[in-house]
């Protein structure tokens, strides 16, 4: 495996430089409606859908939602242990119906799979974790193909966590995979390209490790050991790996200079391991618990201590390692120390912090990144190259391909509004082609594509809705 590092430079200049976000408060937790909030905010249409750890009626979390504009905040339902309590995850919605999981909580106090209606009735617990089934799922479930795919960080077969399935009605759970040493306790979620699952473990021996495998549980691969502060390596990742082309970016919450955490981007076959940001703490933030969110041809991502106001930061850096941008810097009255993702909406981007706020309980909010930042919303439809159509409908779409750029292979990707990679197929066309995408398998949405030659170039992309 080659093996290379890039060390970024310390950011000083940027981190003293005005932050280029405008940012905003839309609600403050306050307890009584949840406190902590960990994960992705979930956007469907104009609601913005989430969970916190901690909070609510019985104090074990919360779901709830809330607009894009921050009015109507609206308390789903308190988690009350029996049926599951603190998640750290995000829900996933398909058609009407939420789907989730809790930490702890449930029958064993070992974690729960949960369904429920978006408007907050029918909250059903799907399943149980027991350790033999698995136990203490950190990530979030990935719908795909009418089933719910997810890890658990322990139990299972070697007690190093597990990869499962299970039907949308609670049947048919299923064990994918058994981790084991080196490459144990998954604490994020996966992602899925073509035929491969991609993901991460933190570490039971060892600091993690990066790990594809067939959607079917054949063909592990340890794709990377993570070495630690000793090799200038990251190490512990908490989060889910995003995909471009055919590179994954993902950070760690420890290793790297100073063991702050680091930002890195690998091949999918396992080579071109590199570190693109050792975080510098009070120069630029620390510990990243959460995800990059891809944008065009820049990463947006947010750390979780240190930074200015010791409370982490909100940053962007493009693929190459190239121009760093510190878009804000947290600050307790106004929330901080996040745990999560970026949603993005056009210009805006959505999120939570676990603390800070009036109440202390933590923060949801949005940063306008304006002309500094183009969001995934807004990318631009080469409609010389690449056509969708019709475009909204049910999930059945045809792209229309003209490029000489696609002479030989090529690739279509598909992304929901989490920037997770739902489909992805191969095409062979001549310089003009017409093929079907079905899409009917998904919840309605937004969702983002691209046309890519085989070599990672883009010819083409766009967004659409699924009805």
């Amino acid at each position: 495996m080659k093996h290379s590092i890039i060390l970024f430079f310390t950011f000083f200049v940027a981190t003293t430089s005005a932050c280029l976000g405008q940012y905003t408060v839309l609600h403050n937790f306050n307890g009584a409606d949840g406190a902590t909030p960990n994960g992705t905010l979930l956007l469907s249409k104009n609601l913005l859908y989430g969970m916190t750890r901690n909070g609510g009626i019985h104090g074990d979390g919360t779901i709830f939602s809330i607009d894009t504009n921050g009015n109507s905040y609206r308390k789903l339902h308190d988690f009350d242990s029996l049926n599951g309590c603190h998640p750290y995850g995000s829900v996933v919605l398909a058609g009407n119906t939420i789907y989730g999981m809790t930490l702890y909580g449930g029958k064993s106090n070992r974690g729960i799979i949960f369904s429920m209606d978006s408007s907050g009735s029918s909250f059903k617990v799907l399943l149980n974790f027991n350790d033999t089934n698995g136990a203490c799922p950190w990530g979030s479930l990935l719908f795909l193909n009418n089933k719910l795919y997810g890890m658990v960080e322990r139990g299972g077969t070697y007690n190093g966590g597990r990869l499962f399935s299970i039907d949308t009605n609670g049947s048919g759970f299923s064990d994918i995979f058994d981790f084991y040493i080196p490459g144990a306790l998954p604490t994020g979620s996966l992602i899925v390209s073509g035929k491969y699952f991609y993901g991460m473990t933190w570490g039971l021996g060892i600091v993690g490790n990066i790990f594809s495998i067939d959607t079917n549980g054949n063909n592990y691969k340890d794709l990377h050991d993570f070495q630690g502060e000793l090799y200038n390596d990251g190490s512990a990742p908490y989060g889910d790996l995003t995909l471009f082309g055919k590179k994954l970016f993902g950070m760690t919450s420890l290793g790297g200079f100073a063991n702050w955490g680091t930002v890195f981007s690998i091949d999918t076959d396992g080579s071109e391991y590199k570190i693109l940001i050792n975080n510098g703490g009070h120069q630029n933030g620390a510990s990243p618990y959460g995800n990059l969110t891809l944008m065009n041809n820049r990463l947006y991502g947010m750390t979780y201590a240190d930074g200015i106001h010791y409370g982490g930061d909100i940053f962007s850096i493009d693929t190459n390692a190239g121009e760093y941008v510190d878009l804000y810097e947290f600050n307790s009255p106004t929330g901080s120390s996040p745990w999560g993702n970026l949603t993005s909406l056009g210009n805006l981007l959505y999120s939570m912090t676990t603390m800070g706020g009036t109440y202390g309980d933590g923060v949801i909010f949005k940063i306008d990144t304006g002309a500094n930042v183009t969001g995934i919303n807004e990318l631009t439809q080469n409609s010389d190259a690449v056509k969708l159509f019709p475009n909204p409908s049910n999930g059945k779409f045809t792209i229309e391909v003209k490029s000489e750029e696609l002479k030989t292979k090529g690739k279509v990707e598909v992304f929901n509004m989490l920037g997770q990679e739902v489909y992805a197929t191969p095409i062979n066309p001549p310089i003009q082609a017409d093929f079907d995408l079905n899409m009917s398998s998904q919840p309605s949405g937004i969702y983002f594509y691209r046309v890519m030659t085989e070599t990672g170039s883009l010819v083409g992309e766009g967004k659409f809705i699924i009805q």
